[in-house]
C-alpha cells in the first residue's frame, strides 16, 4: 500500500480474493490498482496483468510466502516442496518475468522482498521483514502484531533514500538494520595423524 499512497500504480497479487480486492479499493479502485490472483509460480502471468494495465513495470516487490507448520522431523516432502517452490521459483519466476522489461525502460528499482545490484544498474536488496501478514497470524503476540505492521517494512522498501544494493536487511516495526555473515580472525590448528 506505501508504493500506492506514494501515488504509483499497484498490481496487488494474492491468491486470495477478498484480501487482494480490499487492498486495490484501499488504493483508489482501478484507476490507481487492480487485483490479480495467480500464483507467483505463474509469474508471467503476474507481469503480463501489469503491462496489460499499465504497459510497464517500474518496480517489482517479491513478498510471497507460505508457512507451513510442522517440525523437521514430521515435516513431509510436499510441505518442503511447496515451501521452496514459493519463496525461491516463484521469486525467480516474477523476476524473470519483469527483468527483460525493465532492462529495456533502464529502470533501477529492483526489489525482492529481497533485492541485489547486477550489470544493468538495477538495486535488489533482501529484505528479512517482520511484520503481521495473513501468512504469520497468530505467531505474534497481539502487542507485537500492533507494532509490526507491514507499512513499518514498506515505508523502509519504498524511501526513496534506499539506494543500496546487495545487502540483507532486517527490517520491521519502524527498524531497520543491515545484516551480514562476518568471518572472524580464526584460528589455526595442526594435528598428527
Amino acid at each position: 500500500m506505501r508504493f500506492g499512497n506514494l501515488g504509483a500504480n499497484v498490481l496487488v497479487n494474492d491468491l486470495e480474493a477478498p484480501a487482494a480486492d480490499a487492498v486495490t479499493q484501499c488504493l483508489g479502485g482501478d484507476d490507481k490498482a487492480v487485483a490479480n490472483y495467480d500464483s507467483v509460480l505463474e509469474g508471467q502471468k503476474i507481469v503480463d496483468a501489469a503491462m496489460n494495465k499499465w504497459g510497464r513495470v517500474d518496480i517489482l516487490v517479491n513478498n510471497a510466502g507460505i508457512i507451513l507448520d510442522s517440525s523437521f522431523a514430521k515435516m513431509a516432502q510436499q510441505q518442503w516442496d511447496d515451501v521452496y517452490k514459493v519463496h525461491l521459483e516463484g521469486t525467480m519466476r516474477v523476476t524473470k518475468a519483469s527483468w527483460g522489461i525493465m532492462q529495456e525502460q533502464e529502470l533501477d528499482a529492483l526489489s525482492i522482498s529481497r533485492r541485489r545490484r547486477c550489470k544493468l544498474q538495477h538495486t535488489a536488496n533482501v529484505m528479512a521483514p517482520l511484520a503481521k501478514s495473513q501468512m504469520t497470524e497468530g505467531l505474534l503476540e497481539k502487542k507485537l502484531n500492533e507494532k509490526l505492521t507491514p507499512d513499518s517494512v514498506a515505508a523502509f522498501v519504498a524511501h526513496e533514500s534506499c539506494d543500496r544494493s546487495g545487502n540483507v536487511y532486517e527490517v520491521g516495526g519502524g527498524w531497520a538494520a543491515q545484516t551480514r555473515w562476518q568471518q572472524l580472525h580464526g584460528v589455526a590448528f595442526f594435528f598428527e595423524r
